[in-house]
């Protein structure tokens, strides 16, 4: 049982470093291969329709081994980031988001069964630390990323981020023969009863975080040691935050009230950070972005799994509602983007669609998760 706990320890933090290297520079290196900004979004988009492919296979299978499911995903990511490492052009770019976003299903989906299948009275600090533990490592990693690309090239650095993935592939070795999970696709819609809506709003959440933020970012900085750290800084204040607001919920039992908060204050942070015209303002409205989305992404998942029932069939069905919305959040993007021609518009209308969220689980939702 230890052993199975520090495997599942160790893919996660591996999987976050390698991820996390990789992700940092991974539109610094777009641009300068000479990539527009509507292609980038357009990859981004590409590798997000990616991740509902094995969520589809493994719903009409209707179940997947975990153990297996964790190793398959990143293996799978190591080969696509030592594809990347190894020639230049479109076609490693394409084959990168493609097995990107199958990999990454592969691996999330059992690894949330894993992580939350004890149940307690402290979900949203489970969360927390689920996510605060990507966001640590992003407090040291990028800063790291940027020095490594300035001092050896991008080639070298995901080359080093596709070793880290090795080593995490021998991490999945020890989590044990494991067991099947159920995942039949009606069964899965049917868990998420109530956040469906939900987790597919939160996908426009993390398509603005992980994409057109960062996209912007590239405006303001060219040089990758730059880029690094100014991520790097901008992130150092969530880590904290983030455990004690979760500690707050957990003691006072009042889920609600954060989570229309924290998804508000994300969706204002990224609507004001769009007006953003200067380096020190853009500053200011990543330190906010960061702030909330610490605080915000913990949140629905503590809530599901508060809610109890099948875990694996809930976990299955939140990956396809928010990888849904990951999608759709990356059409609308493109679709905004040839309409007016700026990331700033695309990430205002991102934005209030964030903020939508507040509202829609305020008026409409808190009754059907049944939080207070």
């Amino acid at each position: 049982m230890e052993n199975k706990g520090n495997g599942v320890m160790g893919v996660f933090f591996t999987w976050s470093i390698g991820v996390t290297l990789l992700g940092t520079m991974l539109y610094p290196y777009l641009q300068e291969e000479g990539f527009s900004e509507l292609e980038m979004l357009g990859l981004a988009t590409f590798g997000f329709g990616a991740f509902l492919l094995p969520l589809i296979l493994i719903a009409l299978y209707g179940k997947v081994h975990n153990s297996f499911s964790i190793f398959a995903g990143m293996t799978v990511m190591a080969a696509s980031l030592f594809l990347l490492s190894a020639s230049r052009g479109l076609f490693p770019v394409l084959v990168y988001f493609l097995l990107s976003g199958a990999a990454t299903v592969l691996f999330w989906y059992p690894l949330n069964v894993l992580w939350f299948r004890k149940k307690s009275l402290e979900n949203a600090f489970r969360g927390a630390i689920y996510y605060a533990i990507p966001v640590f490592i992003g407090v040291a990693i990028p800063a790291a990323a940027g020095f490594i690309t300035g001092g050896w090239g991008f080639m070298a650095l995901f080359a080093a981020a596709a070793f880290v993935m090795i080593v995490g592939v021998a991490f999945s070795r020890s989590l044990g023969p494991g067991k099947v999970l159920p995942g039949k696709l009606s069964q899965a819609v049917s868990a998420v009863s109530g956040f469906r809506t939900l987790f597919f709003l939160e996908g426009f959440a993390w398509f603005s975080v992980t994409v057109v933020v960062l996209i912007i970012t590239l405006e303001y900085f060219s040089l990758p040691a730059d880029f690094g750290s100014f991520i790097s800084v901008t992130a150092f204040l969530a880590v904290v935050l983030s455990f004690l607001f979760a500690r707050l919920s957990d003691k006072y039992r009042k889920r609600r009230e954060f989570v229309v908060l924290f998804s508000g204050g994300l969706g204002i942070a990224l609507m004001l950070s769009s007006f953003a015209g200067t380096v020190e303002w853009w500053f200011w409205g990543m330190v906010g972005i960061s702030f909330f989305k610490t605080l915000f992404f913990p949140f629905p998942l503590a809530v599901l799994v508060d809610k109890g029932g099948n875990l694996a069939h809930a976990m299955l069905g939140r990956e396809l509602f928010l990888s849904a919305g990951r999608f759709a959040a990356g059409i609308v993007s493109i679709g905004i983007y040839l309409a007016l021609g700026s990331l700033n518009s695309v990430l205002l209308v991102l934005g209030a669609i964030v903020f939508a969220y507040s509202l829609v689980f305020e008026f409409f939702k808190k009754e059907r998760v049944c939080v207070q």
